[in-house]
């Protein structure tokens, strides 16, 4: 049976009730709807994002040293 315990009101009027009931864990995980499950990476898509995260930073790196030139102008102008 759950108790209920009331607390001071704050000054502001608010009043906080807290809610004591036992755990109740019946050996499943709660179902989180908004939440779906997530998938493990392969070392692939690990391997993909890498690729691409270090070709973002060629890109990045060829803009400072290239006078400015932006992300999507040609980087083979600076090579």
């Amino acid at each position: 049976m759950a108790s209920v315990i009331e607390l001071n009101k704050r000054s502001s009027g608010q009043a906080f009730e807290v809610i004591l009931r036992p755990p109740s864990f019946d050996g499943q995980r709660e179902f989180h709807p908004t939440f779906p499950p997530r998938n493990d990476p392969s070392l692939e898509e690990i391997q993909k994002k890498l690729d691409a995260a270090e070709e973002r930073r060629k890109v990045r790196n060829s803009d400072v040293f290239c006078g400015g030139y932006s992300q999507y102008q040609l980087v083979s102008l600076c090579q």
